[in-house]
């Protein structure tokens, strides 16, 4: 008999993604960009040994629930301004912040009274496998200073600083600086453009971080 070796699984999933980005320049010089995005996925996993299966005679079924939901928004103004026909500055600040929150619950049922179709009520016994709860958010701003001489040499410097709920109470904000220096060697008129159009030399140096895991605080 087919149906006393059959288990029954089924998967369904509402999954959207929005997003948009608003640009705003009320002068030449100065530019700003804000873009915002949500993520909602939710997802419900069934499967169903039957009542009178040859592996578990009295049947069984296991229904599993999550939802995520994720946010995040990203804002990044700019200010140029020349000095001249000689220095350039490009002054930049903003900020990001990700939202990250799951839910999810898993019920195991056993001990069908009969057949027909089953449902977690009509279980003799019903375990609750795992009840997640998490919640995660990071937040950060950030400082931009790029100084740039008749449009060859340029001069980077920059800072962000980070805050996450998964920080412990006296670990503070984290600090990352960063500095750069990039010239470009193409743009004399000594060098051979016929052989290589192309040459820039560029060097960083910085500090960046991971963002720790949900519960590391309490761990």
């Amino acid at each position: 008999n087919q149906a006393a070796l059959d288990i029954g699984t089924k998967t369904k999933t509402d999954h959207y993604v929005s997003g948009f980005t608003l640009n705003y320049s009320p002068l030449d010089a100065w530019t700003n960009r804000l873009s915002v995005g949500f993520d909602y996925n939710n997802v419900e996993n069934r499967s169903i040994i039957p009542f009178g299966h040859l592996r578990n005679p009295v049947g069984q079924i296991v229904q599993g629930a999550w939802v995520r939901q994720f946010l995040s928004v990203d804002y990044a103004s700019t200010y140029k301004k020349d000095f001249g026909s000689t220095f350039t500055t490009a002054t930049s600040l903003g900020g990001q912040l990700f939202q990250d929150n799951l839910n999810s619950t898993s019920v195991t049922g056993d001990e069908f009274s009969g057949p027909g179709e089953p449902v977690l009520t009509s279980a003799a016994r019903r375990t609750i496998g795992t009840d997640t709860r998490r919640r995660v958010v990071n937040a950060g701003l950030f400082f931009q200073e790029q100084i740039g001489w008749k449009d060859r040499a340029f001069v980077t410097l920059g800072m962000r600083v980070d805050g996450n709920s998964a920080f412990g109470e006296d670990f503070g904000l984290q600090w990352y600086p960063k500095v750069g220096f990039a010239y470009a060697l193409s743009d004399h008129d000594w060098w051979p453009k016929d052989k290589i159009e192309t040459f820039k030399l560029r060097s960083a140096i910085g500090e960046s971080g991971k963002a720790p895991c949900a519960f590391d605080a309490v761990r």
